[in-house]
Parts: structure tokens; C-alpha cells; sequence
């Protein structure tokens, strides 16, 4: 649970928060806007409140607590579920699994399954938000962002979440026009909660960058990773922090910081899917660069 007043990720259930001793509200897993007692369902996002195979793994993923996340997905599916639940609950574990570079091929195989189903249908939405991930950790970011546009098409839930990733993958790619769909439509959607517009601050500076307004956007980057941060939010850090990479580049030194920053998250959550997916992305050489410049600093302090 996310604090309201400092922003600190306390453990579910906790009544008052660890950091500064304020009464905890619930918060949505989705968008992070409060809820009130008793409710049932996020009333800016429709994310249900109660913790089960929809809210489960998007939490668990979101705060970078993937194994304990995996094992109690991995418990849920051995119940006697009915096809919707346990899609939800597959796609997540196996979204999890593709971070820690470890999927199961049994899971993939029967969520392929769902691909005949229309396009609306939850087990269907669940192959292709599994799929996204697939796709971005594959590094095949153009099909990831189509993958999350058409998610976001067919299911109001995921359009968010969906539309902030595709916006993410637009940015990697250097495709101005595609990230610009992508927060246009984000916008249009409506829904806000801090988490959400925390994202859509991300995007906005790589529109800035991406457009050479890279004066504007460094700070408004530093702003938002800072806040993540702050809210035990690593994966969300560092997919923004993978951005500025890929809008500042290997040769600049802010680029170089962030892409250690994410190689740092990634290795302390297991993330080898995603570590392999910051080295496809240019990360090894930007890594490389940054202990040049580690040396260089070294070097530069005059002996005691």
C-alpha cells in the first residue's frame, strides 16, 4: 500500500505507514488512486479492489516483488478456476516468467489457445497482454507496441496501462508519431491516479526529447524517476529510465547514468529477460562508457 502523505510502498494490509506514521488509505494496483472502505472496484480505472487473479500479478509486477508474486499465481492456478481467472492468472505468471527470463512453454501453449476467442473476450486479452511483454523483452518493440494498441482497442481496463507501454515502445523506437497516438489517446481515456500520471509526465518528455527539446526534458525525467522511485516502483523506473537512453543516447552521460540505473533494478529482481533486453537495446556498450566515465572521475581526484 502507497502512501498518500510520502509516497512509501508499505506492506498489504499495513494500517499506518512505516516511513512517516500516517493512516493508510487502500490504493488501486492498477492506477494507484485511492479507494474507499468497502469498495469494490477502482472508481477511476474499474480495477477490482479485492485482491485476486486480475489485481494479483499486476501488483506484484509493478512493485518488482515478481517471486513472491509468481508463487502465489502459481498457487491460484492450481485451484479449480473457471477460464477467465485462470488466463488472468496465467498471463500475469507468465509476464513474470519473461522477466526472470525463465517461461514456461506449458503455460504459453495453453494461453495460445485464447487466441480464437473474439477479441474482447478476457482470455484473449490475457494471451495478448502476456504477448506484449513477450515482444518488448524479445526487444521487438514495434510489434509490442502494436500488440499494446490493440489491447488498449478491446479492453477499457488495460487501455492505461497498455497505451502508457505502447508510448514507452514509440519512444525506443524513435517513432514521434506513434508516441504521440499513444498519449493522445491516454489522455482521451481520462483516467488519472499517480501512478497513471506519473507515466504520462514520462511520455511527454520524450516528446520533448524526441522533438530536440532535450533542455526541457531532462528535468521534467529527473521529476518522475525521483517520484518511482520513491514509490518502490523499480519497474516503472526503469522503463522510464530505459527512455532516457534512448532519447539522450549512449555518448551522453545522462543516457549512460539511467541505463546503469535499470541494469541496477534489473539484477536485483533476477530480471535476466529484461537485462538481455537492455543489452539488445545498446545497454552493454552504454554500460561500458559508464565505467570509462567512473575511471575518468577516479583519475581526476588529486592523491591525499
Amino acid at each position: 500500500m502507497i502512501c498518500a502523505t510520502c509516497g512509501t510502498a508499505n506492506d498489504p494490509g499495513t494500517k499506518f505507514c512505516e516511513n512517516c506514521g500516517a493512516r493508510l488509505a487502500a490504493a488501486c494496483s492498477n492506477c494507484g488512486s485511492p479507494l474507499k472502505d468497502n469498495t469494490r472496484f477502482c472508481g477511476e480505472c474499474g480495477t477490482p479492489a479485492a485482491p485476486g487473479p486480475a489485481t494479483v500479478g499486476p501488483a506484484a509486477m509493478r512493485t518488482g516483488e515478481w517471486e513472491a508474486g509468481l508463487e502465489e499465481l502459481n498457487r491460484v492456478m492450481e485451484r479449480n478456476l473457471d477460464p477467465v481467472d485462470w488466463g488472468q492468472a496465467a498471463g500475469s505468471a507468465y509476464s513474470i516468467q519473461v522477466f526472470l527470463g525463465e517461461p514456461d512453454e506449458a503455460i504459453w501453449g495453453r494461453l495460445e489457445t485464447f487466441r480464437a476467442l473474439p477479441p474482447d473476450d478476457p482470455g484473449h486479452l490475457a494471451l495478448l497482454d502476456a504477448e506484449s511483454w513477450q515482444l518488448l523483452v524479445a526487444g521487438e518493440f514495434k510489434q509490442a507496441y502494436e500488440t499494446y494498441m490493440t489491447l488498449a482497442r478491446n479492453s477499457a481496463l488495460n487501455a492505461p496501462d497498455s497505451l502508457l507501454m505502447a508510448a514507452h515502445c514509440a519512444i525506443w523506437l524513435h517513432d514521434k508519431v506513434a508516441a504521440r497516438e499513444a498519449l493522445d489517446l491516454l489522455t482521451a481515456n481520462g483516467q488519472h491516479g499517480p501512478v497513471l500520471d506519473l507515466g504520462q509526465r514520462a511520455a511527454r518528455a520524450g516528446l520533448l526529447g524526441l522533438d530536440g527539446r532535450t533542455a526541457e526534458a531532462l528535468p521534467e525525467y529527473r521529476e518522475v524517476l525521483r517520484a518511482f522511485r520513491e514509490r518502490n516502483l523499480p519497474l516503472d523506473e526503469a522503463v522510464t529510465a530505459i527512455d532516457v537512453l534512448a532519447v539522450f543516447g549512449n555518448e551522453d552521460p545522462e543516457g549512460r547514468k539511467q541505463a546503469e540505473r535499470a541494469r541496477e533494478i534489473f539484477e536485483s529482481l533476477g530480471g535476466k529477460g529484461l537485462l538481455g533486453m537492455l543489452r539488445g537495446f545498446g545497454g552493454d556498450l552504454t554500460l561500458e562508457a559508464v565505467e570509462t566515465d567512473r575511471e575518468a572521475e577516479r583519475s581526476s581526484v588529486p592523491a591525499a
